[in-house]
């Protein structure tokens, strides 16, 4: 490895060392994430745009062009990945701040969290259109929590 390159946390690294540092570092990190994730929607609609360009050209069978489309799709493919880890690393740093009791999330959020990972979604909706089960809640199902994932 050269001594440009830094080096990558996985995303279990990530989520421990996040855990040792301050607010205003997570804020921080977190804002950070989100500039490169906008720096790499950017590049990709540029990349976009080349390649609509690249196949609108009447000689975009040529060699040059067929190189040029292979990176840009190549380098489409490797931003989405990046992108993937980072909207991750954004995750992990709010699930972060939501254990400090730094940012809250909706009860309904916390619901439908806890059913996807005990397995009982899909089961409320079973026994209303059985017609069984409570009506919970109030209102008209409208949230207004804050700490919305990105």
């Amino acid at each position: 490895m050269s001594s440009t390159q830094f080096p990558t946390l996985t995303l279990e690294e990530f989520k421990t060392a996040i855990q040792d540092i301050s607010q205003f570092e997570l804020e921080s990190k977190k804002n950070q994430q989100k500039h490169f994730i906008f720096k790499l929607i950017d590049t990709n609609n540029e990349l976009w745009q080349e390649i609509n360009n690249i196949k609108q050209l009447q000689d975009s069978s040529s060699f040059e062009n067929k190189e040029n489309l292979i990176l840009y799709q190549e380098t489409l493919w490797e931003n989405k990945h990046s992108l993937l880890e980072q909207i991750a690393r954004i995750e992990s740093i709010n699930d972060e701040l939501i254990r400090r009791n730094l940012i809250k999330i909706n009860k309904k959020d916390i619901e439908n969290e806890t059913q996807q990972k005990d397995g009982t979604e899909g089961k409320e909706e079973e026994e209303k259109a059985n017609g069984e089960g409570e009506d919970e809640g109030e209102g008209e199902g409208k949230g207004e929590g804050e700490g919305v994932y990105l």
